[in-house]
């Protein structure tokens, strides 16, 4: 275990002191642009015979976003990556921009938060063991509200809106009116 202002490391690097630890990460060109790399956490393993090559299994990675003037002028995001299971390519899942969006599924939020994918679903689940728990998802043309009970075996419809006509239906998955 390495420690840095630390005499009794607990971890393989504990970095420390009485106003707290800091673990820098730096671009060190003079010039920073929108869309570089400032630096990257990556998480590596190697588990492939032997060869000495490490898998990058997730990153975090923070890239400016403007031109940057120090002190004045510092916008960045953070991306974070992850590898679906029986691949090795490295999927960007969640960015926090600049303006704090957080965006799953999109590089380029457009809100507080922005869910993108083929069927977006939201599930708001209480904590206690008989709790109801609450889903809006998009799929198609239609809104749906939902409910469900605390195990998830089933879905409830109670609202629907029709995306393109604006009709709305309580009870009812393709309302009419």
């Amino acid at each position: 275990n390495v420690g840095i202002g630390v005499t009794d490391p607990n971890n393989h690097l504990m970095v420390g002191s009485s106003t707290g630890g800091d673990i820098s990460v730096a671009r060190t060109d003079s010039t920073i642009s929108d869309g570089d790399s400032l630096g990257s956490i990556l998480f590596k393993g190697q588990d492939d015979g032997g060869t000495g090559v490490y898998g990058i299994g997730a990153r975090i990675q923070a890239l400016a976003t403007e031109t940057w003037n120090e002190a004045t002028a510092e916008g960045t995001s953070l991306n974070f990556y992850t590898t679906d299971n029986t691949t090795a390519t490295h999927d960007l899942r969640m960015t926090i921009d600049d303006n704090g969006n957080v965006g799953i599924g999109t590089a380029a939020p457009a809100s507080e938060l922005n869910l993108k994918s083929t069927n977006p679903i939201l599930i708001w689940e209480d904590s206690t063991s008989s709790a109801l728990h609450g889903q809006i998802n998009v799929n198609g043309n239609y809104l749906h509200i939902r409910s469900m009970p605390n195990d998830k075996s089933s879905v409830n419809e109670r609202v629907s809106v029709n995306l393109s006509n604006g009709n709305v239906g309580i009870g009812d998955s393709s309302p009419d009116y």
